[in-house]
């Protein structure tokens, strides 16, 4: 079983902002899964489904973002799992928009939510699936622009690199990581 969880914030103020990329991949996986999130518990939305025989859980933590971690806890221990079934997907300002990137394990590289993760799990050793936002212009600090909504002119790529992430999830969890970084970590 693998816990895949997509980090945001909760609520409609946040709903289209860079920084719930991860809410928007985990909305599409359930869309294409046929998945729900009718739980919640343990600080998150979550429901079941199955990547092929694979059962799988997705969760949004209703947490707010840099509290992520708490969460992503209450949820592994709930499900009985280790940090190598688990799943992170977010936003990641170093990746141009459009841009997938797999990571095996490793630091936050200063992603408070998955700081949040890796502080409250005790460690960095899952997987992530990162969605480029790009690097806010200018001298604008990187936590107003991770809050700004996406320009209604990006519609057509955020909708594509959403979609692009889910399906990264989906041959993660089918193929392992190893052929998934070969697959989407592509220039």
């Amino acid at each position: 079983m693998y816990l895949i969880v997509g980090l945001g914030n909760p609520g409609p103020e946040y709903a289209n902002t860079r920084h719930n990329a991860g809410f928007m991949v985990l909305d599409k996986l359930a869309e294409e899964l046929g998945a729900v999130f009718p739980e919640t518990s343990c600080s998150a939305l979550w429901g079941r489904g199955r990547i092929d025989k694979v059962q799988i859980a997705l969760a949004k933590p209703i947490t707010f973002m840099n509290k992520s971690g708490r969460a992503v806890k209450m949820l592994l221990d709930h499900f009985k799992l280790g940090q190598e079934s688990l799943i992170v997907v977010h936003d990641d300002i170093d990746l141009e928009p459009g841009q997938v990137r797999i990571r095996a394990s490793g630091g936050s590289g200063g992603h408070l939510g998955v700081e949040s993760v890796i502080e409250d799990v005790g460690g960095g050793e899952f997987e992530r699936v990162k969605v480029g936002v790009g690097r806010p212009p200018g001298k604008k600090e990187a936590a107003d622009y991770v809050l700004e909504s996406f320009p209604e002119g990006e519609a057509e790529e955020v909708a594509l690199t959403v979609a692009r992430a889910a399906d990264a999830v989906i041959y993660l969890v089918k193929y392992g990581v190893a052929a998934a970084m070969r697959e989407y970590n592509k220039k």
